[in-house]
């Protein structure tokens, strides 16, 4: 019995690890999937990135006036109606990829995660394919 036990035990633990990184991954793709929405929805995509950024990039962005670029579309006159595919990349990213004017365009977003709360602490635009 005491084995049992002590293999349940073993299991839970290198089980949890496993769980957790797993609803991070889902929640990192969550919020790339709602910044898309919610900047089709109101056109102010800094909005919507502001509402999901770690302060460092919060600051960045408002030190930083954009002007030659959405840095959720990588242009300056963006299709906001485009399918937005979003999934897992490697180092923990999440990428989304779309058309822009008939291009393929994608964006890594890099995430700082503390206990269960993850934030956006950059974007990596990749130009059109």
């Amino acid at each position: 019995m005491k084995k049992l036990v002590g293999l349940v035990t073993v299991l839970a633990v290198a089980i949890t690890p496993n769980l957790a990184n797993a609803n991070q991954t889902q929640q990192k793709i969550n919020i790339v999937k709602s910044i898309y929405s919610e900047a089709k929805r109101t056109d102010d995509s800094m909005a919507a990135i502001m509402r999901h950024a770690t302060p460092g990039l919060r600051n960045h962005y408002n030190r930083t006036t954009i002007c030659d670029n959405d840095p959720l579309w990588g242009n300056q006159d963006p299709q906001t109606n485009a399918a937005v595919k979003v999934s897992n990349a490697s180092n923990g990213r999440v990428k989304a990829t779309f058309k822009q004017y008939g291009q393929t365009a994608t964006n890594y977003f890099k995430f700082k995660c503390t206990g269960n709360t993850c934030k956006i602490s950059d974007i990596s635009f990749y130009s059109c394919e």
